[in-house]
């Protein structure tokens, strides 16, 4: 993929966010886009699970300038497990299927 040859062990260890009670969260800034520029940082951040947060996480990421959360899941995975959102973030819904066509909402494995 282009604009990622760069990326090593170490590099993308520093994008990951010191997130405590949630999972995966990273930064995207850096990465070249195909027009040869590059994502700002402390625009997108990636995680894997927000329902899990803890207050103090909720703290770091309102700190670090998380101003939306889009939640592209299913129905069932955000009934399942609704995102806690930072105190000045907005919550937007935005669903890529229909229905949990991964079968994610079924099991944590």
């Amino acid at each position: 993929m282009k604009g990622l040859e760069w990326m090593t062990t170490e590099a993308t260890d520093l994008r990951a966010l010191p997130i405590t009670s949630g999972s995966n969260f990273r930064e995207l800034g850096g990465y070249q886009a195909m027009n040869d520029q590059h994502i700002k940082y402390h625009k997108v951040l990636r995680s894997g699970r927000l329902a899990p947060l803890n207050q103090a996480d909720l703290t770091y990421l309102d700190n670090y300038g998380t101003r939306i959360d889009v939640d592209l899941r299913s129905a069932d995975e955000v009934k399942q497990a609704p995102d806690k959102v930072p105190t000045n973030a907005t919550y937007k819904y935005l669903p890529v299927f229909d229905y949990d066509q991964t079968q994610n909402s079924q099991s944590l494995k």
